[in-house]
C-alpha cells in the first residue's frame, strides 16, 4: 500500500468511526455530513487527496474534525472555481462533479483497498476522474446544476445514476454495472453544458477573459482549465460579478451581447486590480498548455461542450414615465409571458422578469418586492427544469404556479393603488388565454407581444 493509499484509508476510517460517537447521535445533520465526506474521500484517487491536503497533512484525532477537514476542503475548492462570486442559492454559479461523489464513493467504501485502487485505475485509464478532483468539476448555473445535471434529484435514485450496493461484488461486475450509471451521468452533464443558461454564462466568461487581454480560448468554467488559474480569475472578477449577472439575465438570448458587455465591464477603472490582471496574463500561456495536454492526454472526458448559439426571440421591456410603477408593470407582463410562452421564449421571459423584479427590490427595499423577486426566481428555476424530460411536467407546473402567484400579488397592489380596472382586465385575459391550447392563435399572439 502506497503512502497516498494509506492516507486515504486512515482518513476514511476516522470519518466512518464518527458514527459510533455520542456527538454523532445528538446531531440531526450528522448522517448527511458523514455520508457526504466519506463518499468524497472514498471516491477520490489517493494521489489527488494528497495533492489537495498536502504531502505532510495530518489526520485530526477527533472524528468530527476529520470529517470537517474534508468538507472544508471541498467547499474551498468549489468556492475557488466560481469565477463570478454571487449570492443566492438559485442564482449563483456552482461546481458540478461530473462523477458525483455519492454514486461512486458509496460503493468504494465497501470494497477492500486493493479493489478500490483497481477501480480507480480502470476509470482513469478511460479518462474518467472522480470525487474531489478539480479536473472533473464543471461550472454550471445553480438552477441548471440541480434540474439538468442531476435530473432534479441529487441522490441519483430517480435518474438511475445511483446503483444499489452489492456486498462482496467483484471489481469486474461492479464496473460493468457502473458503466450504465456513467452513461446516465454524462448524458445529463452534456445537456447541462448545452443548456441556454449555461451558454449565456460561458459567453460572460469569454467576455471577461477578452476584456483583460488574454483572448477567449481559455474556458474558465471547464474542468480542463487548471484550478490555480480559475481560482485567480475568481478573485479578479469578484468586484464585477453582480453587474455580470445582470447582463446575463437581461441578454439570455444574446450571448454575443453578453460577451461584449462583460468585456467592457472589465475595463471599468478600478473594477479589477491591475496586479491580478497582470498575473492572469502571465499565467495564460501555461493554462493553454495545460488545456492542450488535458484534451490530448488520457484524461479527456467524452464531451467538450461547443459554443452553441440559441436563437430565441428577445423580450423587450416597456419603458414608462414613472420608472418604478412602470417597472412593476413590465415585470407583471414578463410573468404573463412566462406563463404563455413556450420553450426558450418562456425561459427568456422568466429571466427578464427576475432581473426586473430584482432591480425593483434593490431600489425600494420593500419586503414584498423582495418576495416577488424570490418567487420569480422559483419560476425561472422551474423553467430550466422543464428542459429535462425527467422534470419537464413538474417544472412547468411550478413555473406556471409561481408566475400566477406574482400576477395575483401585482393585481392586489394595483387594487390598492387605484390602477386595478385595467390591470384586472389584463389578468383576466391572461388567465383565459392560459387555458387555451399552446398552439392557439390568440395565445401565440399574446406571448409574442410580451404579455402586455
Amino acid at each position: 500500500m502506497t503512502e497516498a493509499e494509506e492516507f486515504q484509508n486512515r482518513l476514511l476510517q476516522k470519518i466512518e468511526e464518527w458514527r459510533n460517537t455520542a456527538d454523532f447521535k445528538k446531531s440531526s445533520s450528522a448522517k448527511q455530513k458523514l455520508e457526504r465526506s466519506a463518499n468524497l474521500v472514498a471516491g477520490t484517487q489517493p494521489e489527488i487527496l494528497v495533492e489537495l491536503f498536502g504531502p505532510s497533512a495530518s489526520i485530526p484525532d477527533e472524528n468530527r474534525k476529520a470529517m470537517q477537514m474534508v468538507r472544508t476542503m471541498d467547499e474551498k475548492t468549489l468556492n475557488a472555481l466560481q469565477i463570478f462570486t454571487l449570492t443566492g442559492q438559485q442564482t449563483k454559479l456552482v461546481g458540478h462533479h461530473e462523477v458525483p461523489a455519492n454514486i461512486l464513493g458509496q460503493h468504494l467504501r465497501k470494497m477492500p483497498v486493493e479493489a478500490r485502487i483497481e477501480v480507480f485505475r480502470n476509470l482513469y485509464d478511460r479518462g474518467i476522474r472522480s470525487g474531489m478532483d478539480p479536473k472533473q468539476i464543471r461550472l454550471l448555473p445553480a438552477m441548471v446544476h440541480y434540474t439538468i445535471a442531476h435530473g432534479g434529484d441529487f441522490s441519483g435514485r430517480k435518474t438511475g445514476a445511483l446503483l444499489p450496493v452489492i456486498e462482496g461484488e467483484s471489481v469486474d461486475a461492479f464496473l460493468k454495472r457502473f458503466d450504465g450509471a456513467l452513461d446516465v451521468t454524462f448524458e445529463m452533464a452534456q445537456k447541462a453544458a448545452d443548456a441556454p443558461l449555461t451558454q449565456a454564462w460561458n459567453a460572460a466568461m469569454r467576455g471577461a477573459t477578452e476584456g483583460i487581454g488574454i483572448g477567449t480560448d481559455i474556458p474558465l468554467g471547464a474542468p480542463e482549465t487548471p484550478m490555480e488559474f480559475r481560482a485567480l480569475a475568481t478573485k479578479a472578477f469578484k468586484p464585477i460579478a453582480p453587474k455580470v449577472q445582470t447582463s446575463v439575465l437581461e441578454n439570455l438570448d444574446d450571448p454575443a451581447r453578453i460577451q461584449e458587455t462583460v468585456a467592457e465591464l472589465t475595463k471599468t477603472e478600478g473594477a479589477i486590480k491591475p496586479q491580478l490582471v497582470e498575473q492572469l496574463q502571465q499565467q495564460a500561456p501555461a493554462a493553454r498548455q495545460a488545456i492542450f495536454d488535458f484534451k490530448n492526454g488520457n484524461a479527456n472526458l467524452k464531451f467538450q461542450a461547443p459554443e452553441i448559439q440559441v436563437p430565441t426571440p428577445s423580450i423587450e421591456t416597456p419603458q414608462f414615465p414613472n420608472r418604478l410603477i412602470g417597472a412593476r408593470k413590465a415585470a407583471a407582463g414578463l410573468a404573463g409571458a412566462g406563463i404563455l410562452a413556450i420553450g426558450p421564449l418562456g425561459t427568456a421571459a422568466s429571466a427578464a422578469e427576475t432581473a426586473e423584479r430584482t432591480k425593483i427590490a434593490q431600489k425600494t427595499g420593500s419586503i414584498l418586492d423582495k418576495a416577488q423577486a424570490g418567487i420569480s426566481g422559483v419560476s425561472l428555476s422551474a423553467d430550466i427544469a422543464s428542459y429535462n424530460p425527467l422534470t419537464a411536467i413538474p417544472g412547468a407546473l411550478v413555473s406556471t404556479g409561481a408566475d400566477i402567484l406574482n400576477l395575483v400579488i401585482d393585481g392586489g397592489r394595483a387594487m390598492i393603488s387605484g390602477t386595478a380596472t385595467y390591470e384586472r382586465k389584463q389578468l383576466e385575459r391572461q388567465e383565459r388565454l392560459r387555458r387555451l391550447p399552446a398552439d392557439a392563435p390568440e395565445r401565440q399572439g399574446f406571448a409574442s407581444a410580451g404579455g402586455m
